[in-house]
Formats: structure tokens, sequence, C-alpha cells
């Protein structure tokens, strides 16, 4: 019986016959509808007439680029423009407010992201989601180096942001393969699904983290002695004062670009540091195209960033070169200063300028006979390099800027979340189009650039940083000096 019914419906569908009366529509609405490009069907159901200018598939060409450019970039952007805005607002914010609640609130909300943009099929949420999880993210890609700087002394901080950007690079290179196998494997919600679980337990571990900043840790010990002896007349130095959210918003907000366009050492760092991490996420999408002509599968070439990871190995003797020249001018009672620490980079400059030219031309189309191995060794050293750039300039910025060192590094965190959101729009493209060869070679000759500045900041680095009314002016004989110099004056009466 119901086999009969759905026949009769689809014969009455095919004669045109209507189940219900359809009411007469008046000449004025035809008219209207004919002037939209719409019209009445033999059915009596409104549809699109031919060549309807307001159907999506008639429209002009540039308001179906610019809705397409949007549709198929801003997900991936959103992400970095999160996390360039997150850059300028958290590093003034916890170098005033302090870092622990901020990381605390920030850890948990970073959590709900994850779930909304894991959870509902809308594109919406999936690029408000992003924005949040960049805008977050910015905490401890940014204010990192000035918790760091915080907790620890000159010589020790060697490991402490050694450590801290290993901890990212690592992050990179897994990324790539966890995020090919989830979602190859349960779909790509999963991807959010597991990080919001992981994160979950991160949150929970920020609650057992102490506030390090020490001018808010100096103020809430003055109000502790003040309660407990009822005296009110004690006073921090200006400099380390709390301000008001009124004074933070008129003085401080814009501390990271007042930074960018009045120091020198920052503005450079800042760019060349910048576009060196961010070509990571140009690579992430171009050795894919790479590895797949050599046979690789999508899972296979998602493991080629894992190399990185053994290139971090390389560094481990540089870093124990920085602690012998520490300990070294420490013993002879010598002055330290950031540059003793950045010998990492000098040695990093030229060898990512070989590393990217070796890995161009020993790939296909120009070399499809080497074995993938060999550019495979190339990758080792430009997950050295990546370590030395990113930690050794974020370190140097740190150790110049002391208290102000998020803000300093700021700037850097802005421009490579503008870089890394660009990069992966044309990467996969240029790669294709131009070919593996042609593609690195471009970044080989941005490192070559990089070589002249090395160069630069070996003669002229430690001049342009005495002369700024920012940076510290070292001159000092032992480990400690300097941060004596940056904790906040012993309390004086009103």
């Amino acid at each position: 019986m119901h086999g009969e019914a759905r026949q009769k419906i689809e014969e009455d569908a095919q004669s045109g016959k209507e189940n219900q009366p359809q009411q007469d529509v008046p000449r004025h609405v035809q008219q209207e509808l004919t002037n939209r490009g719409i019209e009445i069907g033999a059915d009596g159901n409104v549809t699109w007439a031919d060549g309807a200018l307001a159907h999506p598939r008639n429209w002009k060409m540039p308001r179906k680029l610019y809705d397409t450019g949007v549709l198929t970039t801003f997900i991936t952007i959103s992400f970095f423009f999160g996390q360039a805005a997150g850059g300028l607002l958290f590093p003034p914010y916890t170098e005033s407010f302090g870092r622990k609640r901020t990381n605390v609130l920030a850890a948990v909300a970073y959590v709900v992201s994850c779930i909304v943009v894991g959870a509902p099929q809308s594109l919406p949420a999936i690029i408000i989601g992003r924005f949040f999880n960049g805008f977050l993210s910015a905490l401890p890609t940014v204010v990192g180096s000035g918790a760091l700087e915080d907790m620890w002394s000159i010589r020790p901080r060697v490991w402490a942001i050694d450590t801290w950007i290993k901890g990212s690079i690592i992050g990179i290179a897994v990324g790539p393969a966890f995020a090919t196998y989830v979602s190859t494997s349960l779909g790509w919600p999963w991807v959010y699904h597991i990080s919001a679980i992981l994160l979950a337990g991160n949150s929970f571990l920020f609650l057992w983290t102490k506030e390090s900043r020490p001018s808010v840790v100096l103020k809430r010990e003055i109000v502790l002695v003040e309660r407990t002896t009822g005296f009110r007349g004690l006073q921090q130095d200006k400099a380390d004062h709390v301000p008001d959210l009124s004074t933070f918003a008129r003085t401080m907000l814009c501390r990271p670009v007042r930074f960018f366009f009045t120091e020198p050492i920052i503005c450079t760092v800042s760019i060349m540091s910048a576009v060196i991490f961010s070509s990571v996420y140009l690579q992430t999408e171009g050795l894919t195209v790479t590895y797949q002509v050599f046979g690789f599968s999508e899972r296979e070439a998602s493991l080629v960033y894992l190399t990185w990871i053994i290139g971090l190995i390389l560094t481990i003797p540089l870093r124990l070169f920085d602690w012998h020249v520490l300990s070294a001018r420490i013993r002879q009672r010598k002055a330290i200063t950031p540059e003793d620490k950045i010998t990492g980079f000098f040695v990093a400059a030229p060898v990512l300028c070989a590393a990217l030219w070796w890995f161009a031309w020993t790939v296909p189309p120009y070399a499809p006979t080497i074995s993938p191995f060999v550019s495979l060794a190339a990758l080792i050293l430009v997950g050295a390099c990546l370590n030395e750039f990113d930690g050794i300039l974020q370190g140097y910025l740190t150790d110049s800027y002391a208290m102000y060192a998020a803000s300093a590094n700021a700037p850097l965190a802005v421009i490579r979340g503008i870089l890394s959101g660009a990069f992966p729009i044309f990467a996969r493209q240029m790669f294709t189009n131009l070919g593996s060869n042609i593609s690195t070679s471009i970044l080989a000759i941005i490192a070559t650039v990089f070589v002249g500045i090395a160069i630069w900041f070996w003669f002229y680095a430690a001049k342009i940083r005495e002369s700024s009314s920012w940076a510290v002016s070292v001159n000092r004989k032992d480990d400690g000096e300097e941060e004596r110099k940056n904790i906040p004056k012993p309390l004086q009466l009103a």
C-alpha cells in the first residue's frame, strides 16, 4: 500500500498535478517577481528565471571573488589575527595587573573556544572560535617571556627561555601529524575535542601557579602590612605602581606600538624573527606537496616535520657554550650584557641560509632521483635554526628590556600573527605552481638577507641598545645585580 501511494505522488509530480489548488498570483506581484529574476513554474512553485542576476551563480566576478576569498581564508587567518590582537593587549595588561589571574581565565576560555570550534557545524561559530583560539594563545606566546624574566636571573634564563621555545617548536612539529591522523581517522572536529580535553588539564594546573609580576606581588605585600599594622603611609616606586584601568588604557596599552616604532632593535628583531617563524606555517603547507611527489601519503608527509625535533638536540651545545661564557664573565667580575647570549643567532643565520638552499635543490622536480632523506637532513638543520632565531632573539629582547619584556616581544607576536595568517593562504598554490625548488629558493633568499642583518647586529646591537631610554643599561659585576636593579625600591614612608 505504501509503495502504491509513493508511485501516485511521483506520477502527480511528473504530470504537473497539484495536491492543493494554487492561489492566483496578482499581476503586480508577478511583475515584482520578474523584476527580481524570479518566476512561477508550471508546478506553481516560485523558482529562478534563466539568467537571474540575483542567483549566486550569476553574481559579478568581484562579488564572487570577495566572498570566496573571505570564506576560504578567514578560517585560517582568524586564528592568527586573533593572536595579533592578543599580542597587543595582553603584554601591557599583565605587566600592569599581574599574570596568574589572566593565565587561568585565558586557559579556561581557550578550552571553551576549542569546544565551540569542534561542536557545531556552523561556519560563523568556527570563525569566531578560531579567532579566540588565536587571541588567547597570545598569552603563552608573548607573555611567557615576561613571566620567565620575572622568575629567572640572566644566567639561568638561558635554559628557561630555551625550554619554552623548544616546547613551542615541538608543538608545531607534532601538530600536523596529530591533526592529519586524527582528522583522517575520527574527523576534523575531534582535533578540537581532544585539544579541549588536554587543555582542560592544563587549565587545572594553572590554579597552582603563583603570581610572578614583582610589582603586583609587592602591592599585595603592602596591603597585608597595612592590614596587619593599621599603618597607611607606605608607597611603591612610581615606576612599579599598579595603575587603575583608565590610566592603563591611556598610557600603557600603546606601549608595544610605541616600542616598535621608536626602538630600532625591537623593530629589526620583530620583523626578522616573525618572518622566519611564520615561514614555518608556509612550509607546513608546502612540504606536504613536496613529499607527496616522492610518493609519500598524506599521513607520511605529515611526519616530516618531526625532523625539526631532532634539530632541537643540535642546539644543546650552544646553550652549554652560553652558560660557559656567562659563568666565565661572572668569575672574572666582568659585566654581562644581553649580547653575550646571542651567539646562537650568529651561528644560526648562515646555517639556515645554507639549509634552505640545500633543501631547495635536493627535491623534485629539479632532483627527482635524489633520496628524500637528503632533503630531510636539511630540515633537521632548519629545526635547529628555528629554535635559535625564535629563542635567542626573544631572549635578547627579554634581557634588554627586562621588566618590559612582554611589551618588547609584543610587536614580534603581532607581525608573526599577521604573517602566519597570510602565508598559508597561498603556500599550497605557491609550491604547486612554482614548484618546491623555486618556492624554497625564495625563502633561502630571505635567509641570505638575514645573514647580513646578523653581521650588522654583531657590530652595532650593543651601541643601539645602550642608546635606548627603555632598554637596560648593563653595568654590573655579578649575575644578580641587574635583577636587583629591577626589583621595586624598598618601602618608603609617604
